[in-house]
């Protein structure tokens, strides 16, 4: 069982690591005793997946759904171009 001293120093590094880069993150977890490491590495791989459960593409068409105007086709947000 992982102490509640760990748990803590694990939420800490988690949200540290999570807006990092994933080539940076390396350094953080280097930093971790090996209980903390492992448990980080597996919570930063469970949010991973998480993030990535839902293609994009059906979140883009649900928030269009509910406003149909919203992006007309050839029309720019940042790098993508909408097209028919």
């Amino acid at each position: 069982m992982i102490p509640r001293a760990d748990w803590e120093k694990i939420e800490q590094l988690f949200h540290e690591a999570i807006d990092l880069p994933v080539h940076q993150r390396e350094a953080l977890l280097a930093s971790a005793s090996a209980p903390v490491r492992a448990e980080l590495e597996s919570l930063l791989k469970a949010d991973e997946k998480a993030f990535f459960a839902e293609p994009p593409v059906h979140l883009a068409a649900d928030l269009l759904e509910r406003q149909p105007g919203a992006l007309a086709a050839a029309s720019a947000s940042g790098s993508t171009r909408l097209s028919r």
